[in-house]
């Protein structure tokens, strides 16, 4: 269940990171007009005037308002920089070719039986 929960919560995270809140708004806002315009005319038509961009809705414009107020929002800048230094290439000496030395199989048991200790550890 902890692992469901911490994956559902990252990819929240993950979305909003990315937008997909004002995607998840638009959406809701599209589906309202489409709702609204189809009372008014026929299926055609409410696809037609919902999607057009001449129609907007006050969430439409509350949408576009806010991604601009986002927009404006800057960073703060460092006022201190890291300079990154890369260390220089090194170059490895060639890998040294070894011969691989193979044993043959032998007669090998399959099983090896030793004797049981007498009396056995755990009982003295």
């Amino acid at each position: 269940m902890k692992s469901l929960a911490a994956h559902s919560l990252a990819l929240i995270a993950c979305l909003h990171l990315v937008g997909g809140h004002w995607l998840a708004l638009n959406t809701v806002a599209w589906v309202g007009m489409f709702v609204e315009n189809q009372r008014d005319g026929s299926l055609v038509e409410a696809l037609e005037k919902t999607f057009d961009g001449q129609h907007p809705c006050a969430l439409c414009h509350a949408i576009e308002k806010g991604q601009q107020d986002e927009g404006e929002k800057r960073p703060v800048e460092l006022t201190s920089k890291v300079n990154a230094v890369l260390a220089p290439l090194v170059e490895l000496p060639p890998l040294a070719s070894t011969a691989h030395v193979y044993f043959e199989r032998g007669d090998v048991p399959y099983s090896i039986r030793l004797s049981r200790p007498s009396p056995p550890p755990w009982c003295a």
